[in-house]
């Protein structure tokens, strides 16, 4: 799982039965972005988005309209670029109400949980992976 340190760098930490190996690299842009999105807009001490922005983008644009397919699990809406989490207890995926999410063909995908101060971004490859 992905964290941040002191030190300025993103940390991942694999693990393979007993052995854990810990990969340091700088920070991505992508992680970039979704710091400050946690952040309300605010990035290393500099104000990126307006804290309403972020808010706007964030929220459930969808309301009462219904989504069909499998674009969207139960639970979730859909804000501007994000599935964001409406209800508890209706979606297979484990998470809290507010936190909001997206996930790429290939399997790679992002969330960020605002209530837990949180930002995860998991880089499985594998196109059978989605969801």
């Amino acid at each position: 799982m992905p964290s941040t340190s002191n030190d300025g760098k993103f940390h991942i930490v694999c693990g393979m039965d007993q052995a854990v190996d810990i990969v340091h690299f700088p920070r991505p842009r992508t992680a970039h972005f979704l710091q400050c999105l946690r952040n309300r807009g605010e990035l290393n001490g500099v104000r990126l988005l307006g804290p309403h922005t972020v808010d706007f983008m964030t929220a459930d644009h969808l309301g009462n309209i219904p989504a069909e397919g499998t674009l969207l699990p139960p639970g979730h809406g859909f804000g501007l670029g994000f599935a964001v989490r409406t209800h508890l207890g209706l979606s297979p995926v484990p998470g809290m109400v507010s936190l909001y999410c997206w996930g790429g063909i290939a399997g790679t995908t992002f969330f960020v949980n605002p209530a837990r101060y949180m930002v995860a971004m998991p880089m499985n490859q594998a196109s059978n992976q989605r969801d």
